[in-house]
């Protein structure tokens, strides 16, 4: 059985697919009393880039947010305005090529809030 620390980072790199992610961290509690792993800015870039080339889709990056997002065991503290817009597109903003471009764009500049336009 792996380890917690090394699934968080599989999934931090998006190393496995969303529902290969997720059922290899239903093995491990939801409550964490401490962070096992921290969410980067370069993580996401590196997602979204991915998705850019058509290597994920818009629903593969959702489902990737929302397996991170609220977790206790992943600080994601930097980039959690990325990461609600990501993960709740009904809410926020549907992903598309225009979107992920100006949340990399965002996410280079040092401490700006995220607010992409439609």
């Amino acid at each position: 059985m792996m380890n917690r620390q090394k699934t968080l980072e599989d999934l931090l790199e998006f190393r496995r697919t969303p529902e290969e992610s997720q059922k290899a961290l239903a093995g491990f509690p939801w409550d964490s009393e401490g962070d096992f792993v921290r969410l980067e800015g370069q993580h996401v870039v590196a997602v979204l880039k991915r998705y850019l080339a058509g290597e994920i889709s818009s629903k593969e990056v959702e489902e990737w947010a929302n397996l991170i997002e609220c977790r206790e065991d992943i600080n994601y503290e930097e980039v959690a305005d990325a990461i609600h817009t990501l993960a709740n597109p009904a809410i926020t903003h549907e992903l598309t090529q225009t979107v992920a471009t100006q949340l990399i764009e965002e996410l280079r500049k040092p401490n700006t809030p995220l607010e992409p336009s439609r």
